[in-house]
């Protein structure tokens, strides 16, 4: 199956990978180290010297040589040969990207569910457990300091 029609190009925002898994994101929270390295292999994907990698991956230096030491160790990219400086993506670089945007795009959703759920539930909680809970054990409204009846 060919990747290409698979994975997002860098062309245009929506397009981007970038933007497939960071649209809904908390732009406050900090990325876990499956979103990081994705990140680094989308970069890489049509190689890329260190510094592109780094600016825009958005990692430090430091952060930079930990996940290009574990992405050549796993086999995800390729180390730049004699006279190319660029990092590339392997086959099994390209499948993880694949399944990481899947799994992105699914998680999106749930997340999107999650969202909803909770706002049916204060929505039923609102209207009909909070007006339960102001009548007393004889069905009666229960009444506040003042003699107002609670809704």
């Amino acid at each position: 199956m060919p990747l290409a029609p698979l994975l997002p190009t860098r062309e245009g925002l929506q397009n981007s990978f970038a933007f497939v898994v960071l649209d809904g994101l908390d732009l406050g929270s900090h990325r876990t180290s499956l979103q990081i390295l994705a990140d680094v292999l989308d970069v890489v994907r049509d190689g890329a010297r260190k510094t592109r990698i780094m600016y825009h991956a958005n990692l430090s230096f430091r952060l930079l040589e930990k996940y290009l030491r574990y992405a050549l160790e796993t086999e995800l990219v390729s180390a730049p040969c004699s006279g190319d400086s660029c990092y590339r993506l392997t086959p099994r670089g390209h499948e993880f990207l694949e399944k990481y945007i899947k799994y992105s795009m699914k998680s999106r959703q749930l997340e999107e569910q999650r969202r909803f759920i909770i706002k049916e539930r204060a929505t039923l909680e609102e209207n009909y457990v909070a007006k339960m809970n102001n009548v007393n054990s004889n069905g009666i409204p229960k009444h506040n300091r003042s003699g107002q009846i609670l809704s």
